[in-house]
């Protein structure tokens, strides 16, 4: 398999790129390498077998080549960011799909989509711009399948979490709530941290995404559908329940937590059950979100002793 993998420097990204040659497939990463953290992720994937970097922008590229597949997990994957620029989240998020389907479409390459729970109303049916624009990313997947015969499947992924997640006070929060607490920095907990989050390992959605993508190539299936995708009921966790474990488990002191309001169009949160992956794909989660934690937690530890 050769598969473009926009996004690829970037945490679920890089778990992809590590597996597709670990599995001896062949990778071509389109990144603009402008987030945090992926200058070190692009030190640690150059170096594979199989593995080219091209630093380009995902809205400008014309034409993936001879690429089997296109993995589109690149965009802006921060809600709050959403609401300081929505122009800009909105054209990283939907107008950056429509590019990627577009260039698809002149090979009829197959397109595996990284969408989002974000997707989805809170309760109080309430959206964000970048849920927005992940739901018309979906919607163009499904478009393009159906009106242009382009295999293509959307994943909206709940909370998306790994060791390479250089996560910030504005994205990747799980990787971020273990730097903050780890590095005794400034944490804000908004709303008193009783959302839930329904949390999924990238070593797992590197997985799925793979067989997705063998199914597409072999069968050109267009019927452009559009899965829920989580770590499901055993990895459905608060966030007051991850710092509590940070200090109970871990020995971390909570005083640099500071409580704040609830943000706009917050989600509640909701577990996926995963029976269409499972059904379609023979996938289930593996990796229990307290060991995921528990592996971010060294990590940190040695990234802060190594600085």
């Amino acid at each position: 398999m050769i598969a473009a993998v926009t996004g690829g420097l970037g945490s679920m990204g890089t778990y992809l790129v590590r597996r597709l040659a670990r599995e001896g497939h062949r990778a071509i990463v389109y990144d603009n390498r402008t987030k945090r953290g992926t200058r070190q992720n692009q030190e640690l994937l150059s170096s594979l077998p199989g593995v080219e970097i091209r630093l380009a922008d995902c809205l400008e590229i014309e034409d993936y080549g001879n690429a089997d597949i296109i993995f589109h997990l690149a965009g802006d994957c921060s809600a709050p960011r959403s609401l300081e620029n929505p122009v800009q989240s909105f054209r990283l998020n939907a107008m950056m799909t429509c590019c990627v389907l577009e260039a698809a479409r002149r090979r009829r390459i197959p397109v595996v989509y990284a969408s989002s729970v974000r997707a989805y109303p809170n309760d109080s049916g309430q959206y964000t711009i970048y849920g927005l624009g992940k739901w018309v990313g979906d919607l163009l997947c499904t478009e393009y399948s159906h009106t242009f015969g382009v295999p293509t499947l959307s994943n909206r992924f709940g909370a998306v979490y790994g060791i390479y997640q250089h996560g910030t006070s504005e994205s990747g929060w799980l990787a971020w709530f273990v730097r903050a607490i780890v590095g005794r920095l400034p944490l804000e907990l908004h709303g008193g941290g009783i959302q839930k989050r329904d949390c999924l390992h990238n070593e797992d959605a590197a997985e799925l995404m793979i067989a997705q993508a063998e199914y597409l190539i072999e069968t050109r299936n267009c019927d452009g559908r559009v899965y829920d995708v989580g770590g499901g009921e055993a990895n459905f966790v608060a966030l007051i329940d991850v710092l509590h474990y940070l200090r109970d488990h871990h020995g971390y002191s909570l005083e640099y937590v500071i409580e704040t309001a609830r943000r706009h169009a917050d989600v509640e949160g909701r577990p996926a059950t995963n029976a269409e992956v499972l059904r379609a794909f023979g996938w289930r989660p593996e990796i229990d979100i307290w060991d995921g934690i528990d592996e971010l937690v060294e990590a940190e530890r040695r990234q802060q002793w190594e600085s």
